[in-house]
Protein backbone atom coordinates (compact mmCIF):
# COMPACT_ATOMS: atom_id res chain seq x y z
CA UNK A 1 0.00 0.00 0.00
CA UNK A 2 1.41 3.19 -0.89
CA UNK A 3 1.63 5.88 1.91
CA UNK A 4 -0.11 9.01 1.01
CA UNK A 5 1.58 12.17 2.51
CA UNK A 6 -0.06 14.99 1.17
CA UNK A 7 -2.97 15.44 -1.40
CA UNK A 8 -4.50 18.95 -2.77
CA UNK A 9 -6.98 19.50 -5.46
CA UNK A 10 -5.67 20.83 -8.18
CA UNK A 11 -8.18 21.91 -11.35
CA UNK A 12 -10.49 20.27 -13.44
CA UNK A 13 -9.44 19.29 -16.78
CA UNK A 14 -11.27 18.02 -19.85
CA UNK A 15 -10.56 15.81 -22.66
CA UNK A 16 -13.70 15.95 -25.28
CA UNK A 17 -17.12 15.92 -23.92
CA UNK A 18 -15.74 14.40 -20.28
CA UNK A 19 -14.58 16.18 -17.18
CA UNK A 20 -11.59 15.13 -14.72
CA UNK A 21 -10.79 16.19 -11.32
CA UNK A 22 -7.08 16.71 -11.08
CA UNK A 23 -5.75 15.78 -7.92
CA UNK A 24 -1.74 16.55 -6.83
CA UNK A 25 -0.44 13.60 -4.42
CA UNK A 26 2.77 13.20 -2.12
CA UNK A 27 3.48 9.91 -1.72
CA UNK A 28 6.06 7.78 -0.37
CA UNK A 29 8.67 6.65 -2.53
CA UNK A 30 7.99 8.93 -5.17
CA UNK A 31 10.21 12.19 -5.60
CA UNK A 32 8.24 13.66 -8.05
CA UNK A 33 4.47 14.70 -7.18
CA UNK A 34 1.69 12.55 -8.66
CA UNK A 35 -1.21 13.98 -10.58
CA UNK A 36 -4.38 11.70 -9.90
CA UNK A 37 -7.14 12.08 -12.49
CA UNK A 38 -10.97 11.55 -11.41
CA UNK A 39 -14.19 11.29 -13.52
CA UNK A 40 -17.44 11.09 -12.09
CA UNK A 41 -19.41 7.72 -12.55
CA UNK A 42 -23.15 7.57 -13.23
CA UNK A 43 -23.74 6.53 -9.72
CA UNK A 44 -21.99 9.72 -8.54
CA UNK A 45 -18.79 7.90 -7.29
CA UNK A 46 -15.38 9.20 -8.38
CA UNK A 47 -13.31 6.50 -10.26
CA UNK A 48 -9.59 7.06 -10.80
CA UNK A 49 -8.75 6.96 -14.48
CA UNK A 50 -4.79 7.82 -14.58
CA UNK A 51 -1.78 8.91 -12.25
CA UNK A 52 0.85 10.34 -13.27
CA UNK A 53 3.91 11.45 -11.80
CA UNK A 54 4.67 15.60 -12.40
CA UNK A 55 8.46 15.96 -13.91
CA UNK A 56 7.58 18.83 -15.65
CA UNK A 57 10.97 21.09 -16.22
CA UNK A 58 10.32 24.58 -16.94
CA UNK A 59 14.00 24.94 -18.40
CA UNK A 60 13.08 22.06 -20.96
CA UNK A 61 8.80 22.12 -21.27
CA UNK A 62 8.78 25.72 -22.13
CA UNK A 63 7.83 24.62 -25.51
CA UNK A 64 6.77 21.69 -27.47
CA UNK A 65 10.16 19.30 -26.11
CA UNK A 66 9.81 15.12 -27.12
CA UNK A 67 12.79 14.64 -25.72
CA UNK A 68 11.53 15.15 -21.90
CA UNK A 69 8.69 13.31 -20.71
CA UNK A 70 6.77 15.92 -18.22
CA UNK A 71 3.78 13.19 -17.32
CA UNK A 72 4.80 9.30 -17.19
CA UNK A 73 2.37 7.48 -16.29
CA UNK A 74 2.78 5.87 -12.51
CA UNK A 75 -0.08 3.14 -12.60
CA UNK A 76 2.41 -0.04 -13.41
CA UNK A 77 4.49 1.30 -10.47
CA UNK A 78 2.01 2.01 -8.38
CA UNK A 79 -0.83 -0.70 -8.78
CA UNK A 80 1.09 -3.59 -10.86
CA UNK A 81 -2.03 -6.22 -12.31
CA UNK A 82 -3.87 -8.27 -11.53
CA UNK A 83 -6.71 -8.21 -9.24
CA UNK A 84 -4.18 -7.17 -6.45
CA UNK A 85 -3.50 -4.25 -8.42
CA UNK A 86 -7.56 -3.42 -8.47
CA UNK A 87 -7.75 -3.76 -4.74
CA UNK A 88 -4.16 -1.39 -3.83
CA UNK A 89 -5.87 0.85 -6.92
CA UNK A 90 -9.63 1.27 -5.40
CA UNK A 91 -7.43 1.81 -2.15
CA UNK A 92 -5.44 4.91 -2.79
CA UNK A 93 -8.12 6.66 -4.94
CA UNK A 94 -10.09 6.22 -1.56
CA UNK A 95 -7.11 7.45 0.50
CA UNK A 96 -6.25 10.41 -1.85
CA UNK A 97 -10.50 11.58 -2.00
CA UNK A 98 -10.58 11.47 1.79
CA UNK A 99 -7.29 13.08 2.00
CA UNK A 100 -8.24 16.64 4.26
CA UNK A 101 -10.67 17.85 1.80
CA UNK A 102 -10.17 16.93 -1.61
CA UNK A 103 -13.66 15.22 -2.08
CA UNK A 104 -15.61 18.29 -1.03
CA UNK A 105 -13.22 20.75 -2.91
CA UNK A 106 -14.10 18.42 -6.38
CA UNK A 107 -17.89 18.07 -5.36
CA UNK A 108 -18.07 21.85 -4.87
CA UNK A 109 -15.69 22.76 -8.20
CA UNK A 110 -17.61 20.42 -10.42
CA UNK A 111 -21.37 21.92 -8.78
CA UNK A 112 -20.86 25.13 -9.09
CA UNK A 113 -18.24 25.02 -12.32
CA UNK A 114 -15.09 25.44 -11.44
Amino acid sequence: MVEIQDASFVRLGYSGDETFAEVEVKAAGFDAPLIAAFKRGADGSFALTNVAEKRDDRDLDWYDNNLHDAYPSAMDRLFGAGSDGETTRRSFAEQVLRFGDVRDRIEDTLYYGG
